[in-house]
């Protein structure tokens, strides 16, 4: 078995998130700042602090067009936080043009389709 993907599979994730950006110019040191400023806010609504959170971040370009974006997946929130209205409250928190936020059980099989590329 693949080290990342048994790594991975020994968390529980509860959110999966892709993350657009409208201009493909921005760096990506930029743009993991934008994550970590997306991450801090939703900690804060739920009163986790930012460090209790586990996420693992990943980019790529898009097949069709070939525009960058970030997928994450997202652990470390209360039990209580993996709803529907969590993930709209990411999209709508989100300072990224086009963000997706799928709650775990929406998304499965998981991480093998994560890290396969």
């Amino acid at each position: 078995m693949n080290p990342e993907l048994f790594a991975l599979s020994l968390i529980e994730w509860q959110l999966f998130a892709t993350l657009t950006f409208r201009s493909d110019k921005l760096a990506d040191a930029v743009r993991i700042k934008m994550f970590f400023a997306l991450m801090r806010e939703q900690a804060d609504n739920f009163g986790v602090h930012f460090k209790q959170t586990i996420w693992c971040l990943r980019r790529e370009d898009g097949e069709l067009t070939g525009r960058g974006h970030l997928h994450a997946l997202i652990a470390g929130f209360p039990k209580h936080a993996q709803t529907t209205a969590t993930c709209f409250a990411f999209m709508k928190i989100s300072p990224f043009t086009w963000p997706s936020v799928q709650c775990s059980a929406e998304w499965q099989p998981g991480i093998q389709n994560f890290i396969q590329r």
